[in-house]
């Protein structure tokens, strides 16, 4: 399973850092994907999100609702 990892101004380093180390103790199988965001990002780089970071996984999230419903 593949899930989405954003360490940003609401899930800080520290705590995303423990999720990973969590799901690897316990052999979760999750591949995790992590993207840059918050404040410390706009600093930067002057975007809250890295281009192209939302659009494609709420598409994803959309498609595996429409799937679920249509199961039950």
């Amino acid at each position: 399973m593949k899930a989405v990892l954003i360490p940003g101004d609401g899930i800080g380093r520290e705590i995303a850092q423990s999720v990973r180390a969590v799901s690897e103790a316990l052999d979760t199988g999750i591949v995790w994907q992590e993207f840059a965001a918050g404040a410390e990002y706009a600093a930067v780089e002057g975007a809250l999100l890295q281009p192209g970071l939302l659009i494609p996984h709420l598409w994803r999230i959309a498609r595996q609702r429409l799937a679920r419903q249509k199961m039950n």
